[in-house]
């Protein structure tokens, strides 16, 4: 064992390491959570574990590590996991534990190990989804007018959850999504199976003071997607002239794919080795993300994923149709829905 890991990481505490740097942290159990502060969140996505200092971003990062992972990414970003110079934050480190920082770097720190990724059981997803109801009445008509999405083309995909709807505790946990808005569209996740493991959940019409969107907290949500109809059938079948368009973001995946394209929905950090290797061989991959810098650099990092196992074509920024994301509301609009 390494002198930090013996004299340094058993003197770290969550109160010393993140607690300032975590802006409304706070104990639930065995973990702390707050904002993310590393891209600066406002729903308490960011988990820390109060026996390892292991901690995880599940919103828009999408990353996590020790104490030594998370003070480069408060400085570098997500970017910075994995640490490639270690040696002044291991400095740092050991001047909070108090104890010799030189001493410190006499055998380079260990490597983190993530703890085992946490999924909810499949009874629990199969329950959740009954508690949706079709998208239908008023719900149809916001999908409709307001994001261009025909509503019959993805009675399967998607269900709507009303605001005193069951969902069980580690669905309710995020945020304020799952609490406060009226209607929200429940998105099935999937891994690269197209097995469900989880949900995300997003308001139909936005309102203020809510996230945009809310994946579960205190299960992960990690490498894994959004997939119509179409697309499962072509992985599973193993179609190889197939083509599969990967979109951006629920509201990109649910637009394409009610023009019954098989489309795959990714969010950040959900693409994974495991999902190029479940594609058919040879089969048609446009790749439909943001035209910015973020967007460009994850369809490189995918069609790196993707060599010589797919026919690549890049057509970044498809269009968003639709109304804007944030259009103003009128809480008092958010009656039952039209039967």
């Amino acid at each position: 064992m390494g002198f930090f890991r013996e004299q340094v990481r058993p003197r770290l505490t969550v109160e010393a390491v993140f607690a300032p740097r975590v802006p409304r942290l706070r104990k639930h159990g065995g973990q702390w959570r707050g904002p993310c502060p590393i891209h600066g969140g406002s729903g308490d996505n960011f988990v820390v574990s109060e026996r390892t200092l292991a901690w995880y971003c599940h919103s828009q990062c999408q990353v996590g590590g020790g104490p030594i992972e998370f003070m480069a990414a408060i400085e570098g970003g997500p970017d910075a996991v994995p640490v490639r110079d270690a040696a002044p934050i291991i400095r740092e480190l050991a001047a909070m534990a108090g104890v010799d920082g030189d001493n410190a770097l006499r055998e380079p720190p260990p490597a983190w190990e993530p703890e085992p990724e946490v999924r909810p059981s499949f009874a629990e997803v199969v329950r959740l989804w009954k508690c949706g109801r079709p998208v239908t009445g008023w719900a149809s008509a916001i999908l409709e007018h307001q994001w261009a999405v025909d509503p019959a083309a993805v009675e399967t995909e998607v269900r709507i959850l009303e605001g005193n709807a069951w969902a069980p505790r580690w669905a309710k946990s995020v945020g304020r999504v799952w609490g406060q808005s009226p209607y929200r569209l429940l998105v099935p996740l999937r891994d690269e199976r197209m097995r469900p493991l989880s949900f995300l959940a997003r308001p139909l019409v936005p309102v203020v003071g809510l996230p945009k969107t809310g994946s579960a907290t205190g299960v992960s949500s990690r490498g894994l997607v959004m997939a119509n109809d179409a697309a499962r059938r072509a992985i599973r079948e193993r179609q190889r002239d197939a083509t599969i368009v990967l979109r951006e973001g629920e509201r990109d995946w649910l637009c394409e794919a009610s023009r019954g394209v098989a489309t795959i929905g990714i969010r950040s950090g959900a693409w994974t080795a495991a999902h190029a290797a479940a594609l058919p061989p040879g089969a048609h991959v446009v790749l439909g993300l943001d035209d910015d810098a973020a967007g460009r650099a994850y369809a490189e990092s995918i069609e790196r994923t993707l060599a010589s196992r797919a026919d690549v074509t890049w057509e970044l920024d498809l269009g968003r149709a639709g109304a804007p994301d944030q259009m103003p509301v009128n809480e008092s609009d958010l009656g039952e829905a039209a039967e």
